[in-house]
């Protein structure tokens, strides 16, 4: 979780995306959906939730949001965690945005 990792991953997820590697994109997605909370939290780690959350991907988004669910007060009064939330009522959905 430092600056080059994050880099990393994001080049990851943006390849899998691209070249239609859909079993990588589903691992990486999965992954980063586990530990979305720690990761919005992170100085570094909030920019791959929010990278994420900018490729649209629905499914990938709803599951982001119910790993978040109950941490939304929280994670809005801190700094990294405040983008991650941000993120969330620009890009996601009404359904995602009830909750």
């Amino acid at each position: 979780m430092d600056k080059s990792g994050c880099c990393v991953v994001q080049g990851a997820v943006s390849y899998a995306k691209i070249y239609g590697e859909a079993e990588l994109l589903d691992h990486l997605c999965a992954r980063i959906v586990s530990n979305a909370l720690n990761l919005s939290e992170h100085p570094f780690g909030n920019y791959v939730v929010q990278y994420v959350i900018e490729l649209r991907m629905e499914a990938v988004n709803g599951r982001i949001v119910n790993r978040l669910i109950g941490n939304h007060v929280g994670l809005s009064m801190s700094k990294y965690g405040s983008n991650v939330v941000e993120k969330c009522l620009r890009i996601c959905g009404d359904k995602e945005k009830a909750v």
